[in-house]
């Protein structure tokens, strides 16, 4: 790779160069050696940190032609020493237990597909992994005012949440997982429609947000408006999470690990969202099964309040009645009690019709002398009343025999009694 000495200048400077050998295909100790060879002046340490805190150290000036080209190439690499000596027997059964047993184009296919998926320049990925780097990689992309990470330019970017340091690297690593998805036809929405800060893939109609966060480092600093106040600003870490939910607030996520990157999970991730769609499918049936066995608890709560309601009117009928008998027997006990208190000499015509009037009121009032008014209705068994209602009416009520029908309505017993309803039963 030939750059010219005013270019190479400007690119250290202006991108760390552990992201330049990434998109370069370089390693960063080439670039390091030709700045050095080429008498190019390197950033010197914190610079990128100060950089992020808006006080970058001044950039020197380059000295030398400008025009001068410097050809970056990486050293051959090592062949790696085989280890000759013959391996226990153990140790060799065990690696031909684990040899595939697939068919030359079966690993072609397999390895075109990788091929496909994996690609390390932004040059090679998708339309809108191109888009999104334009727009993240601008200088003027908007930052995040509290934790700094870059914000996309425009409303149909894919979502992510990174530092300006693995834009790339978290891009290429969502182009993995797009291509992935397409492979598997599978719908995917920029930016998901019920959470505008985060992408959407549809699998078997259920939809899973997913992003890339960066796991960022706080600083603690001075407060610009007040000497006794402190801020917080925040670096990045270069670690990455790639995160999923089906049912957010609730997230899953698979990280950066110390050996492997996210870069080498990608089929991990695929079955982590299949996985997910799963579960979720699960819960969706769980749920619509706990919806239908509500509404039978439902339909067969009205068939119990309506026997609680018939014995009810039962025990309100009884204390009419009662009500009725003692004002009857309170009647007769007040005329009687007037005819032994008035003599006999003074007994007038008046006093005998009104006596009269009260033993005739006192018969009105008692049950017991007018027994084609009363009600003679006897209050039912719940459980034997509901179960002969279902038989009644099999169409309507035969999907009750689903439940177990004793302790349902036990249990529906118990939760009118805990709300205090009064049923007399």
């Amino acid at each position: 790779m030939k750059l010219t000495r005013k270019y190479l200048f400007e690119a250290v400077w202006e991108f760390p160069r552990k992201t330049l050998a990434e998109r370069w295909d370089l390693s960063a100790n080439t670039i390091t050696t030709g700045c050095k060879i080429s008498q190019i002046p390197l950033p010197p340490p914190g610079y990128w940190t100060q950089r992020e805190m808006g006080k970058p150290p001044q950039r020197p000036q380059l000295v030398g032609p400008e025009d001068e080209l410097i050809e970056l190439t990486d050293p051959p690499k090592r062949k790696p020493v085989q280890d000759r000596r013959p391996e226990h027997p153990r140790i060799q059964n065990h690696k031909e237990k684990k040899l595939p047993a697939s068919t030359g184009s079966t690993q072609s296919s397999t390895r075109e597909i990788e091929e496909r998926r994996t690609c390390k320049s932004i040059d090679e990925a998708l339309p809108i992994i191109r888009k999104a780097y334009r727009s993240y990689s601008s200088p003027r992309a908007f930052r995040d005012f509290r934790y700094k990470h870059v914000l996309p330019a425009s409303d149909n970017t894919i979502r992510m949440t990174v530092m300006p340091e693995l834009v790339e690297r978290a891009l290429l690593i969502l182009n993995a997982f797009l291509r992935g998805c397409y492979d598997r036809k599978w719908t995917i929405q920029i930016p998901a429609a019920n959470d505008r800060n985060k992408n959407s893939v549809e699998v078997d109609g259920i939809p899973i947000l997913f992003s890339i966060m960066e796991q960022r480092r706080q600083e603690k600093i001075k407060s610009q408006n007040s000497w006794s106040e402190w801020d917080y600003t925040y670096h990045s870490t270069g670690i990455l999470r790639f995160q999923y939910s089906s049912s957010p607030p609730i997230w899953q996520e698979i990280k950066d690990r110390k050996h492997s990157g996210l870069e080498d999970r990608i089929d991990e991730i695929i079955q982590a969202i299949e996985s997910e769609v799963e579960r979720a499918k699960k819960a969706e049936k769980a749920r619509q099964e706990n919806l239908r066995l509500s509404r039978l608890r439902d339909k067969l709560s009205r068939l119990i309040e309506t026997v609680l309601a018939h014995n009810q009117a039962c025990d309100e009928r009884l204390d009419h009645y009662l009500e009725q008998f003692k004002k009857a027997q309170s009647i007769r006990r007040l005329a009687n009690a007037f005819r032994q208190n008035i003599p006999p000499e003074e007994l007038q015509t008046h006093h005998v019709d009104w006596i009269k009037w009260l033993g005739s009121r006192a018969d009105q009032q008692d049950p017991t002398t007018n027994l084609s008014a009363v009600d003679f209705t006897l209050p039912l068994d719940i459980k034997s009343r509901v179960k002969e209602m279902i038989a009644e009416d099999p169409e309507q009520y035969g999907v009750l025999q689903e439940l177990d029908l004793d302790t349902s309505i036990e249990n529906t017993l118990r939760w009118l009694a805990s709300t205090r309803v009064n049923h007399h039963w």
